[in-house]
């Protein structure tokens, strides 16, 4: 899925514009929704998710030399308890205030299905590129239970994890045009959106 509509809101420019130099901003989380933005509102309007379902878990934080920063997120469907459809990311992060704001907003009119927990285990790796500027560090809460790559786990070892169907996929969601492959080339030997 990729969200061409996805750019930082007006609370995230202001957490830019507030950093200084050799200050952090610390990426919190991401959430996944199946709401729609409020008629004549923009990605930059966005203060929240309109209808958020799941939390994805933050794996990964990197910024480059150019003052854009690649978030990696890991998403499962383990606790989902309904199908919904994910038109919705949002990515929260705070400055050295503690503050807490939705970062970056993306919205998507094609919605993708995402099926409940259950016989079907679904894990999406998403890789999120934002800008940061030049100034800030970046760093974030990182997921405790993500310890492994992805790409280190071998089919064998999910069958003997989880014996009934699974699929993993690994995407990239970029503010704009740009992909994280562009950005970040070592992020993947895989193309975004490939099953794995």
């Amino acid at each position: 899925m990729r969200f061409a509509d996805n750019h930082l809101t007006d609370a995230g420019e202001s957490l830019v514009a507030g950093v200084l130099a050799g200050q952090t901003i610390t990426f919190t989380r991401a959430v996944l929704g199946d709401g729609d933005m409020p008629e004549g509102a923009s990605p930059a309007d966005m203060t929240s998710v309109s209808s958020p379902r799941a939390e994805a878990s933050i794996t990964m934080a990197t910024r480059t030399e150019d003052g854009r920063a690649v978030i990696g997120v890991r998403y499962s469907n383990e606790d989902q308890d309904a199908d919904f459809e994910w038109s919705e990311l949002g990515l929260y992060a705070k400055g050295p205030d503690g503050t807490e704001v939705l970062y970056a907003y993306g919205h998507d009119d094609a919605p993708e299905l995402m099926p409940k927990g259950g016989e079907t285990l679904v894990e999406k790796l998403l890789y999120v590129v934002t800008y940061v500027g030049e100034d800030a560090e970046v760093t974030a809460t990182f997921d405790p239970d993500f310890v492994v790559s992805i790409y280190e786990i071998t089919e064998d070892d999910i069958d003997a994890v989880f014996p009934h169907e699974h699929k993993v996929y690994d995407e990239t969601i970029a503010c704009g045009a740009e992909t994280a492959s562009e950005v970040f080339p070592d992020l993947s030997g895989r193309p975004a959106g490939q099953e794995v």
